[in-house]
């Protein structure tokens, strides 16, 4: 784990300035985005499973993918509602790395402004 917090620590003072070079502003953040996803996933679900709301909410989700799976559509309305799907979960995807990462960075903002950072 030392390592992530080393990348993520490096990125975060790095970012902005290295950002600014379009030749390495996808990689930058295909690299951050996975080291995000990787640390969010342990603490996230430890959340999320003692999360009511979220666990009810999680199977309504289930019950209405079911009954999309139970009814018939043609050929071309199943592949539009499945690509609403798709695209949707990929929106999200990235929409919750990102805000995980603005939190991650905020956070050491806060620590470094009251000189809690390890620099």
């Amino acid at each position: 784990m030392t390592g992530i917090n080393g990348y993520i620590r490096f990125m975060g003072n790095n970012l902005r300035g290295l950002a600014r070079y379009d030749s390495v502003e996808g990689d930058i953040k295909d690299g951050l985005k996975l080291a995000m996803d990787s640390i969010k996933n342990r603490t996230l679900n430890q959340l999320l499973d003692s999360d009511k709301e979220y666990q009810r909410r999680l199977e309504e989700e289930r019950a209405a993918y079911n009954a999309y799976e139970k009814t018939e559509f043609t050929e071309k309305q199943r592949e539009v509602v499945d690509i609403l799907i798709a695209k949707n979960s990929e929106v999200n995807f990235d929409r919750n790395i990102n805000e995980y990462m603005a939190g991650m960075l905020d956070a050491y903002s806060i620590l470094k402004l009251f000189g809690i950072t390890n620099e």
